[in-house]
């Protein structure tokens, strides 16, 4: 009698990272602990790695019996994303019981009939813009219920949704024409004038966005053609909230109205707030628990039917919140057994061993590697740049290309990686697994990470 062969099951996300968990503590006791002294820089009052000094310090590996209370601190860490994804989630749940996003959508898809890629690269160029300017990530989460809703209307899945929203926001905070956040701190840290060399990081800004509208418009068309095309197909959430909406009466109710009013009114809030006041999770949490709040009672939600639309909401981002823990436990672990700052410096050392035009690429795609272990980018700012900057200067990379190289090697991996806590609240309030999102997005890191190294050898070739 023959045996089938088990076809091979992409292990869980929760499986994934628990494995990332014990692979990060094995390397504990593998990798030599190392440290850098660390210094406060007056000039601009960042703590930051002083060049040369790395010495090796006693071994402090991990004992595993220590790793559950490790996970514990990680979502004690993590808890302020976390209590935001939870609160995003519900207010959008009272949001959408209102009707109001539903019966805008309808009216959106009725407008843009035949015009439908027009709108989706349109919307991701105001993402990418968001991105760059506001240095737009985890704030992105906000607004997927809105896109999910839109686009289904249109004929499109959840995968183009979050491509819209988050890939739109990636590709501008990695070109970081004006990013305050990566940019900003990194060019201080170079002792480089801020935003300087932006007109180059613009043409970045519009090859990189070129790559993504082009993998998203394809595959968004090709399920709108064909909804058998789309990567969820058979998933048992593939249709999404708001993909059943009832076209047949789409006129707005006054109260509907007034609840858009307010959510864009709230969005504007969000962005200024963003830009101009330095808001961060608890005034963007505390901005959308009031939205939810008053666009309930707006759009006539009963105080019990209020709480129990919320409470559905937030209850549905429960995996997403524990694969947030999960995923920075594997820092934690890393932290605590003192080898980050070993990997940084024995990779930096690889640099060194290019070829000339090369080298420039060498530090974006050794900035790409960092980015495993540093999904922050300002914790990734101050603990690599002090390090690639010598490193550049010695190879002969100038300063402003090292910039180039930490804001493509920080953004870029970004799309696919597990420990990115923003990645894995995104997919949590999307209802999308991992796999699938890994499945779609693939081709657009191929596609960044082949530009990145061009982008990199043109700016040696022309002295950037």
């Amino acid at each position: 009698m023959e045996t089938k062969k088990k076809k091979f099951e992409f292990p869980n996300v929760l499986a994934l990272l628990v494995f990332l968990v014990i692979f990060a503590a094995i390397l504990t006791y593998i990798v030599p602990a190392g440290m850098y002294d660390r210094a406060l820089n007056e000039a601009n009052g960042y703590t930051v790695v002083v060049p040369g000094s790395y010495h090796p310090i006693e071994q402090q590996p991990v004992n595993f019996l220590d790793i559950p209370g490790l996970l514990f601190d990680s979502f004690v860490k993590a808890s302020d994303i976390i209590a935001f994804v939870f609160i995003v989630g519900g207010a959008f749940a009272v949001i959408m019981a209102t009707g109001a996003l539903d019966a805008f959508c309808i009216s959106a898809a009725k407008k843009f009939a035949g015009k439908e890629k027009l709108l989706i690269i349109g919307l991701m160029f105001v993402f990418s813009i968001l991105g760059s300017a506001a240095g737009m990530s985890t704030e992105g989460v906000a607004f997927i219920p809105m896109a999910i809703a839109l686009c289904a209307a249109l004929g499109y899945d959840r995968l183009t949704a979050i491509s819209i929203v988050m890939v739109g926001a990636l590709t501008g905070y990695t070109a970081g024409a004006v990013n305050p956040f990566s940019t900003g701190i990194a060019q201080i840290l170079a002792e480089l004038p801020m935003f300087s060399g932006l007109a180059y990081r613009i043409v970045v800004h519009f090859v990189l966005f070129t790559i993504a509208a082009f993998f998203t418009v394809r595959y968004a068309e090709g399920v709108r053609k064909n909804p058998k095309n789309s990567i969820l197909i058979g998933e048992a959430e593939y249709k999404s909230e708001g993909s059943e909406l009832d076209t047949t009466n789409s006129k707005m109710t006054g109260n509907q109205l007034a609840v858009l009013f307010i959510v864009l009114a709230g969005f504007v809030v969000l962005v200024y707030g963003a830009l101009k006041l330095g808001w961060w999770l608890s005034e963007m949490a505390g901005l959308f628990l009031s939205l939810g709040v008053i666009c309930g009672l707006v759009g006539k939600l009963s105080i019990n039917e209020l709480c129990e639309r919320f409470t559905e909401g937030a209850g549905t981002l429960v995996s997403g919140a524990l694969m947030i823990g999960f995923a920075r436990g594997i820092q934690m672990v890393m932290d605590s057994g003192a080898i980050i700052d070993t990997i940084v410096y024995n990779l930096s050392n690889l640099v060194m061993l290019l070829p000339p035009i090369l080298q420039s690429a060498g530090v974006f795609i050794l900035q790409s590697f960092l980015n495993i272990i540093m999904t922050s980018s300002n914790v990734q700012v101050v603990v690599t740049m002090p390090i690639l900057i010598p490193v550049g200067d010695l190879v002969g990379v100038s300063r402003q290309a090292t910039v180039l190289a930490f804001q493509l090697g920080d953004g870029f991996s970004n799309i696919l990686l597990p420990t990115w806590s923003t990645l894995m609240s995104i997919l949590a309030v999307a209802k999308i697994t991992y796999q699938k999102w890994v499945q779609y997005a693939w081709k657009i890191m191929v596609g960044w990470t082949l530009a990145g190294v061009v982008i990199m050898m043109v700016a040696t070739v022309i002295g950037y």
